[in-house]
């Protein structure tokens, strides 16, 4: 679906975003990558911090903003974290994202949002 999505919207100079589980992401990892158009994973792609650095979900993902294939927007840390209010637990996360491209990071705000607390 991905591959038909891209083709249909790619003359459209549009871009694919994805909101998924990690476990999704790093599973299409391959697919993702293939894509003819941006790719932008939403919310952190969903990386739980309480999962640590060492998830396996963690370096599929990474591959695909050190290669260029996707862009990761930094948006509603608490979809991610249990960390709240000051989200430290999303600080490691930030930084080996950023390390790994930092010109594929997208900062957003995710208001209007749903009711959540901030």
């Amino acid at each position: 679906m991905l591959t038909l999505l891209a083709r249909r919207i790619g003359p459209l100079g549009w871009h694919v975003e994805i909101y998924a589980a990690s476990q999704v992401i790093a599973a299409l990892a391959n697919e993702i990558g293939a894509l003819d158009v941006p790719v932008v994973l939403d919310h952190f792609a969903m990386i739980q911090t309480s999962k640590g650095m060492a998830q396996r979900d963690l370096p599929p993902i990474v591959d695909l903003l050190r290669s260029g294939h996707a862009y990761i927007k930094l948006s509603a840390p608490y979809r991610i974290s249990q960390g709240a209010p000051n989200y430290d637990d999303v600080r490691p996360l930030v930084r080996h994202l950023a390390e790994a491209n930092p010109a594929r990071i997208v900062c957003a705000s995710d208001e209007p949002g749903e009711n959540r607390p901030p």
